[in-house]
C-alpha cells in the first residue's frame, strides 16, 4: 500500500489518538464521542480523514499482531492438553474422537485424501517442466 507523504497526512491531535484507539477497540462511535466530550460529528469528521483512519488501522494491526503472537506461545501448551486427552484413557471416548476429527481436519487430512500424487512417469514429469517453462516464458511478456 503507497505510504502518503506526511505533508499530507497531518499529525493527529491527542483526542484523535484517543479517538482512533477506542475505535480501534470496536468501541461504538456514540460511546468515543461521549468519553472524549466531543460532538459525534467532530468524529464524523475525523473519519474521513486518511491520517485517522491510517491510525486506526495502525491499531488494529498492532493488536492483531500481538493476539497472534499470544497465540503462537500458547500453540505448545494447547496441543499438549489435546494429545494428553487424545491418549489418556479416561478421557470419554466421544471426546477423544472429536479431539481427532478436529485435529485431523487441521492438519488437512481430507484434502490430503484428495491430492494428487503427481505424476509417476518420468517422462510425464519431464513433459510437464517443459511445459510449466513454456508458460513462464509466455508470461514474461
Amino acid at each position: 500500500m503507497p505510504r502518503i507523504p506526511a505533508k499530507v497526512t497531518p499529525l493527529l491531535t491527542d483526542p484523535q489518538k484517543r479517538a482512533a484507539a477506542l475505535i480501534a477497540q470496536g468501541r461504538p462511535v456514540v460511546d468515543v464521542a461521549q468519553t472524549l466530550e466531543i460532538p459525534p460529528s467532530d468524529l464524523a469528521d475525523w473519519r474521513a480523514l486518511p491520517g485517522f483512519i491510517a491510525a486506526v488501522n495502525a491499531q488494529i494491526a498492532e493488536t492483531r499482531e500481538s493476539t497472534r503472537q499470544r497465540l503462537r506461545a500458547l500453540a505448545g501448551d494447547a496441543l499438549g492438553v489435546v494429545e494428553a486427552a487424545l491418549r489418556e484413557e479416561m478421557t470419554p471416548a466421544k471426546i477423544r474422537l472429536d479431539l481427532a476429527l478436529k485435529v485431523l481436519a487441521l492438519v488437512g487430512a481430507s484434502d490430503l485424501a484428495k491430492a494428487d500424487s503427481g505424476y509417476t512417469s518420468p517422462a510425464d514429469v519431464a513433459e510437464d517442466w517443459r511445459h510449466d517453462g513454456a508458460m513462464r516464458e509466455m508470461s514474461r511478456f
